[in-house]
């Protein structure tokens, strides 16, 4: 396997589980290629988020994200970054899969 790392910004161990099943990561030995950098300052976020090579935004498929749209999606997009995200709500209207992002299908 190449030499990667997963970096995940996290506020809680809870947000975490939510996001990435620890479970998981151990069963593929991911565990020693996941760096968690807790609490960033709000200064040091842009200047990350242009160093990284894919944002991922990975929004559940519940009535708050149909009827919301996220406001890191512009802050992402506007890296020219790849950017992934699942299809809940308006995405699929703003983006297209393949050019603009990389669109996941929500709940699988």
């Amino acid at each position: 396997m190449g030499s990667f790392y997963f970096i995940l910004f996290l506020l809680s161990l809870q947000k975490y589980a939510e996001l990435f099943s620890l479970r998981k990561a151990i069963n593929l030995d991911l565990e020693k290629r996941i760096i968690t950098m807790g609490d960033v300052h709000r200064d040091k976020v842009p200047e990350l988020l242009c160093r990284s090579k894919i944002l991922a935004l990975a929004r559940p498929d519940n009535l708050q994200s149909e009827g919301g749209f996220p406001t890191k999606l512009g802050e992402y997009l506007s890296t020219g970054n790849l950017v992934i995200i699942t299809d809940v709500g308006d995405i699929p209207f703003y983006l297209k899969d393949g050019e603009s992002a990389l669109i996941a299908k929500a709940g699988i």
